[in-house]
């Protein structure tokens, strides 16, 4: 990782990122770095290629040209059955980590969610970095597949690989709608706050294949100060 600690001549590549937390990343991340963003849909950003991240090979970009990936790109519906799932949150995901991987990116940051874990019963007891997986959807059952993907790619490639394991972040119309949701509150992630913590995750030296909740704020959830440091301090 090129300067480690440093807000300056990091170079990231942004899958997903005309959608909601991608634009939040490619708005709210240093303007010092050198980011390059794609999504299938076109949007304002020019740093953003319209493109499809099955077929990074197509694209031009090279993943000699970055030092961290940030893998966004997905169907973020959690209620959608397997088969609207399979190609963007699993097949899509499977291709671009590894175009990643094995052309050298050295540092991958994957957005999982807690709907990993939602399944879970009340004698499971509290969420903690070490709770088993708890799927309650096949879009949490995704999630799980592509951490155990990431651990693998750390395995195979030495890559370092991290599972953001994302509460709830709403544009902000929506956000409204549903702030007084007690469910929705336990797990909101203000923005503010999740992109000082991807600026984190970038630039501070953490290695291995790890995991850290995001935007949990509810004391049966592991805090997001508490996760960050759980990460950062070891």
């Amino acid at each position: 990782m090129r300067n480690a600690g440093s807000d300056s001549l990091v170079r990231v590549l942004v899958s997903g990122a005309n959608g909601h937390i991608g634009s939040c990343l490619m708005g709210g991340l240093p303007g010092t770095w050198r980011i390059a963003g794609i999504d299938t849909r076109p949007g304002n950003d020019p740093r953003v290629l319209v493109g499809d991240v099955t077929a990074m090979g197509r694209t031009g970009l090279s993943p000699a040209d970055f030092d961290v990936a940030i893998h966004l790109a997905a169907d973020p519906n959690e209620w959608h059955s397997f088969a609207e799932l399979l190609e963007p949150n699993i097949i899509a995901c499977t291709s671009f980590l590894h175009w990643c991987a094995e052309g050298g990116i050295r540092r991958l940051i994957f957005a999982s969610s807690v709907e990993a874990f939602l399944g879970r019963l009340q004698s499971d007891g509290p969420i903690t970095i070490d709770a088993p997986f708890r799927p309650r959807n096949i879009y949490g059952c995704a999630k799980v597949y592509a951490e155990m993907l990431c651990h693998m790619l750390h395995l195979r490639h030495g890559c370092d690989t991290l599972a953001v394991r994302l509460g709830a972040s709403a544009p902000e119309a929506v956000d409204r709608e549903v702030s007084s949701d007690p469910d929705y509150l336990k797990v909101r992630l203000p923005e503010a706050e999740m992109i000082e913590a991807f600026r984190r995750f970038v630039i501070e030296p953490w290695t291995g294949s790890r995991a850290v909740f995001l935007g949990a704020a509810d004391g049966a959830y592991m805090p997001t100060r508490e996760s960050l440091n759980s990460l950062f301090m070891k």
